[in-house]
């Protein structure tokens, strides 16, 4: 009774679709593709000027981070308490400002240190107000301030008045602990400076401004210095970056003693260039980090990448940042940038002023940068990766746009019974090929068409192993890694020779490593579906056995990862009508899941994997139960989880459960069919998020068309 032809499993711990599929497995398999940053959604709303810190004085929540944006006359400011990962939904704070035209150019600040009547902690967002008039009238840039973590605003001074143009504020501390102001000023035209740099001191903590010093400024009439961005180093020296217009709009770093002798206005300073031969332009900013060395480290990033020999854009536009770790000088080295957002210099929107920030610790580093969205609306993206990543040649080629926040089912042109699980910031997934073991590795479950691949073992020429090789599961136990796969003997292949086999590695990355083959489980039937799950520190293994014309669910104690107890425990039989159709009576494919108010479900498939009513069923018990005790599982009466004829889903099935990435959202992956065809063919993977009832139990939903735009895990 050969019951099928694939197969796979579950989850334990913590369009023109056709030809498009065809592509994407193709370039896949041929390497093209590279593994791409999961940038994520930081506010679903227009954005403009990009600015991100971290809180220094705020002890009781170290990984706060605040980011602000402009937006027509408001500034939006949202919080991550988790060091970027995840989002306020909302602002938690707005500022609205109603001198026309709008707002611009904004700068963020924490103060760090108590100035006069200003605290340490103080918030400071400053923004340039009533620029772009027709024709060029009274312009400033205004000065508000927050006491309670941005919830609230205050107008607290003018910086600095003017009648043609005043932009980009940017705040640093000198080292006598004074406050100085940095911005880009056009009120300088008649003299012969198109714009230029300067700064304004306060002594009071930013009630007073003293008079204006010029930074930058290139007589003609033509050069543009502007967008000033500043960092202190260690060695309490201070660097500027800044963009000089009018000649390509070149990124440059000039160097200060002190924060405000800056040597010649006139004098450019050192253009940021790679040692790749390249260097940016436009939009530049800069940041420094601590990494044991005397010096630290630079890192800075511009909204375009040039060559030095053409200007023409590389491949890697859009794609880097680079470090410096010479104080600035020199050459600097091009890494692999968290968010990618090429651009041509021709949009206000991508990778405009991007914003780098390095974790705590120095060992990572997120970025904030704007993107257009599929509406074309520019919207502001997150993500996170570690420091120093090296760009890849699969990356330059890839130009795929990495920043849509929705996906649609299925996940892969094939793949039945599939399984993913989460582990160290990476989603590993696998599914039945039939002739080998293949895991993924990713950072977003719902993009595994460009997710790292790997074949990691393939079934001997013979033996009780050696064909139809279905259903493997990856679990983490006691610190290795354990793939789970069900296999027949090629010379006798039939159900009457399926078992569940185990291979082990140790290597912390699964698709490094060797595996050793631990052999097959004891189980007292042939059967399929091998599953793992922990509770109470006990580890217990469910599959699926053959009985006679049935296929019933058993349980049993792991004594160790391949090995199970003698007692081996039926759970359950096919008893209801909507478990035998097509006259098979078949439970597989167990799963467990850990539900809410005390409740734990077993997460089941039901009739033949063919016939399209191919559904989920559920057993449920409660964490101090006796699991052992058939007992103590009660079996739901109708289906949990089949199929929708108004969706042209079919089959639904064979599923797993995981976590979205900030650990808040429950997903379900299952394979199931486009088409009613009475086969157990064209299973293909596919994903949505579930919930769950007042009483504990989870509540599946239907299943979702094929196409139908879902959005992505958070």
């Amino acid at each position: 009774m050969l019951r099928r032809q694939t197969n796979l499993a579950s989850n334990w711990l913590p369009q023109p679709r056709s030809y498009l599929f065809l592509l994407l497995a193709f370039l896949s398999i041929s390497g093209v593709w590279a593994q791409l940053p999961v940038q994520k959604l930081v506010a679903d709303q227009t954005a403009y000027y990009p600015r991100v810190i971290r809180l220094q004085t705020d002890n009781h929540t170290p990984k706060r981070l605040l980011a602000s944006f402009d937006r027509g006359n408001t500034g939006s400011f949202y919080e991550s308490l988790d060091d970027g990962a995840t989002w306020s939904t909302s602002p938690v704070g707005t500022i609205t400002e109603t001198t026309p035209p709008r707002t611009c150019c904004s700068g963020f600040y924490e103060v760090p240190t108590t100035f006069g009547s200003t605290e340490a902690g103080t918030l400071f967002w400053a923004t340039s107000v009533g620029t772009d008039q027709k024709p060029r009238t009274d312009c400033s840039i205004r000065l508000y301030k927050s006491t309670d973590k941005a919830r609230t605003w205050s107008y607290f001074s003018t910086i600095v008045s003017g009648k043609t143009g005043l932009w980009e504020p940017e705040f640093m501390i000198d080292q006598q602990g004074r406050l100085l102001c940095y911005y880009s000023s056009e009120e300088y035209k008649d003299q012969g400076f198109n714009q230029l740099i300067a700064h304004k001191t306060s002594i009071d903590g930013g009630q007073t401004w003293t008079t204006e010093v010029t930074d930058v400024a290139m007589p003609g009439g033509m050069l543009r210095p502007g967008m000033p961005i500043i960092r202190r180093l260690s060695d309490r020296s201070y660097v500027m970056s800044y963009e000089l217009c009018g000649a390509g709009c070149d990124a440059y770093v000039k160097f200060s003693k002190d924060g405000h002798q800056w040597g010649s206005v006139a004098e450019k300073g050192t253009r940021i260039e790679s040692s790749n031969g390249n260097h940016f332009a436009h939009a530049p900013t800069i940041s420094w980090a601590p990494d044991g060395s005397a010096t630290g480290k630079l890192l800075a990033i511009g909204q375009v990448l040039h060559r030095n020999s053409d200007n023409s854009t590389p491949p890697a536009n859009g794609k880097v940042y680079m470090v410096n770790s010479n104080k600035g000088l020199g050459t600097w080295t091009e890494m692999a940038a968290p968010v990618w957002s090429p651009n041509q210099g021709t949009d206000p929107c991508p990778n405009y002023s991007s914003q780098l920030l390095v974790s705590a610790d120095g060992k990572h580093v997120l970025e904030i940068a704007l993107a257009k969205n599929t509406s074309g609306r520019c919207r502001p993206y997150v993500n996170t990766i570690p420091l120093n990543s090296p760009v890849t040649e699969n990356m330059l080629t890839n130009t795929t746009d990495t920043t849509a926040q929705t996906f649609t089912n299925p996940l892969l042109p094939d793949g039945a019974d599939p399984w993913v699980i989460f582990n160290d910031g990476y989603y590993y997934y696998t599914n039945t090929t039939g002739q080998n073991l293949t895991l993924w590795r990713t950072k977003d479950f719902t993009n595994l068409v460009q997710a790292e691949k790997k074949v990691v073992w393939t079934p001997p020429a013979s033996g009780p192993n050696s064909r139809d090789i279905w259903a493997p599961e990856l679990h983490r136990l006691n610190g290795k890694w354990y793939l789970y796969y069900t296999a027949t003997d090629k010379a006798k292949p039939s159900d009457l020779n399926r078992y569940v086999f185990v291979l082990e590695n140790e290597s912390a990355n699964p698709l490094e490593g060797n595996w050793t083959d631990k052999g097959k489980v004891n189980t007292n039937y042939t059967g399929l579906d091998g599953s793992v799950f922990e509770h109470n520190g006990k580890i217990y293994f469910l599959y699926s056995g053959y009985v006679g014309p049935q296929s019933n669910l058993f349980i049993a104690d792991m004594i160790n990862p391949w090995t199970i107890s003698t007692k081996q425990v039926e759970l359950t039989r096919p008893t209801y009508a909507w478990e035998k159709y097509d006259g098979r009576e078949i439970c597989e494919g167990p799963q467990f899941l850990r539900g809410k108010n005390g409740r734990l479900h077993i997460i089941y498939s039901a009739s033949a994997c063919w016939d399209d009513n191919y559904s989920l069923g559920m057993l449920t018990s409660n964490d101090t139960s006796d699991l052992l005790d058939p007992a103590s599982w009660k079996k739901s009466a109708t289906p949990v989880f089949s199929k929708s004829v108004e969706n042209r889903v079919f089959g639904p099935g064979h599923n797993c459960f995981t976590k979205s990435p900030n650990g808040q959202e429950d997903w379900i992956i299952y394979h199931a069919k486009e088409q009613a065809n009475g086969e157990c063919k064209n299973r293909t993977p596919s994903a949505q998020p579930f919930f769950w009832k007042p009483d504990g139990s989870p509540d599946f939903g239907i299943p979702v068309a094929s196409g139908k735009e879902v959005p992505k895990p958070n």
